[in-house]
């Protein structure tokens, strides 16, 4: 219940904003001109932490940040102790690896994969962060997130769907079913 206050301020511009928080809770990470950084939460200089991000999503926890790289495309995988960098999986325009988000407390993560600004032939696909092989959830999707034990939320068209998901054998419940229609998201990220 502290008093509002600005830790940065971020243009509108396509390539900036989207922030979220680390996993501790002590930084918050967020585009600038396809660079991602940060910034602590209780104020500070912002450190740069990725040159050169493609700005369709980013995902991070304490130890690791998962993004594409904004020259080849390629799904990156950074180790925020060590600044190791390491690419996960290859991309193009065709198939670029964008939107990732973590699969808590395993080495998966979802993201979406398909051409860039083309959400309608994109689908969502679960990546194994050691072996990098990758598994098809939804046939047509984009930003999915992990929502609960069996649960994976994605967008379709003007519409969230969910997907039952079995967490230990990592593989789909069913098909996916619309849970929520006429929702506004921004395809032109």
């Amino acid at each position: 219940f502290e008093a509002d206050r600005t830790l940065v301020t971020i243009p509108r511009n396509g390539r900036s904003g989207y922030p979220q928080f680390s996993e501790d809770g002590r930084w918050v990470y967020y585009f600038l001109d396809n660079n991602i950084n940060r910034v602590r939460i209780e104020g500070g200089s912002p450190q740069n932490v990725v040159r050169a991000a493609l700005s369709r999503g980013f995902a991070v926890n304490d130890q690791v940040l998962i993004y594409t790289g904004l020259e080849d495309l390629g799904l990156y995988r950074l180790n925020l102790e060590t600044n190791e960098e390491e690419l996960i999986l290859s991309g193009s325009p065709e198939e670029a690896y964008t939107q990732p988000s973590f699969i808590p407390n395993t080495n998966f993560i979802l993201t979406s994969l398909g051409t860039i600004r083309d959400y309608d032939s994109t689908s969502i696909e679960l990546v194994d962060l050691d072996t990098k092989e990758r598994f098809n959830i939804a046939p047509v999707g984009f930003n999915p997130r992990f929502f609960s034990t069996d649960l994976i939320i994605f967008a379709r068209a003007e519409a969230l769907y969910a997907q039952r998901f079995n967490l230990g054998g990592m593989e789909t419940i069913g098909s996916s079913e619309p849970i929520l229609f006429n929702v506004f998201y921004n395809r032109v990220v």
